[in-house]
């Protein structure tokens, strides 16, 4: 399906999408698509492709991003409230100006991809005598 025939299913709200993605098993491709100031609230971009796609002034309450592609989205002056976390791998050339609500999803999932990359390493307990006064 074409991006504008997925636009105007987003346009219907959330029940119409979210009905149509759980029907059609669909992953879409919505790169550069304008969503300014529409509210996208509970909407599910689960794996979509929202590269270079304009969601500034967007209601994002509850909307699930998990594994979209939101490389180069513009999200100035979005709302996210209780939003799925948004990988910062994904955030190159994204714009976040006057977003509110957004910085516990990014740090969480920022401290997650640290956790993950992280592997503890043995450390080896070494006893030393310090001569401190020169003895």
């Amino acid at each position: 399906m074409d991006c504008n025939a997925l636009v105007s299913i987003v346009k219907q709200g959330k029940d119409v999408w979210n009905n149509y993605r759980a029907r059609h098993c669909l992953v879409p491709e919505l790169a550069g698509t304008d969503f300014s100031g529409m509210d996208l609230s509970e909407m599910d971009f689960r794996g979509a492709t929202l590269t270079g796609a304009n969601l500034s002034e967007t209601k994002l309450t509850g909307t699930n991003f998990d594994g979209a592609n939101v490389k180069g989205v513009n999200f100035l002056h979005a709302t996210f409230t209780s939003t799925t976390k948004i990988l910062p791998g994904q955030l190159a050339a994204t714009a976040f100006r006057g977003a509110k609500g957004l910085a516990f999803q990014l740090l969480q999932a920022t401290l997650e991809a640290i956790r993950a990359s992280c592997q503890p390493k043995p450390v080896k307990a070494q006893s030393s005598s310090i001569d401190v006064f020169g003895k």
